[in-house]
């Protein structure tokens, strides 16, 4: 855990990759960049929370509740991009989703990762098809 009081990111991934160390903070726009920056090649797509002999991956969030939850969420075969994926679904420009989010989050009410992403589509969709006002 960090401690950011809850501003700021809610997870960041610490790596450390032969004898570099990254920072990422979630969501970014340049996750390959960054992995590049410790000499990873691989596709975000392509590196897992379980990291491997010579990756060690930690998942850290900001200490708030959903985002304790969010963390404990996220598995070892889950990779950079689906967490990169998830943080934008949370913190995307919908305040609305946002919110929705992170309250069923400190409720407890999601079981897998995925459902939160299911949710923001769902919640995209429904907002889509609102009538103008």
């Amino acid at each position: 855990m960090f401690d950011l009081a809850g501003d700021g990111p809610m997870l960041l991934v610490d790596i450390n990759y032969k004898e570099k160390q990254a920072i990422i903070p979630f969501p970014t726009a340049r996750l390959s960049e960054l992995l590049g920056s410790v000499d990873i090649e691989i596709p975000p797509e392509r590196v897992y929370l379980g990291g491997n002999s010579v990756l060690q991956i930690r998942l850290l969030h900001n200490g708030t509740k959903e985002a304790a939850a969010l963390a404990q969420l996220f598995q070892k075969h889950h990779s950079l991009d689906l967490v990169n994926r998830v943080s934008k679904a949370i913190t995307g420009p919908d305040s609305r989703v946002s919110k929705q989010i992170k309250k069923h989050l400190k409720e407890g009410r999601y079981n897998k990762i995925e459902e939160i992403l299911n949710e923001a589509n769902h919640c995209i969709k429904a907002k889509n098809r609102e009538p103008e006002r």
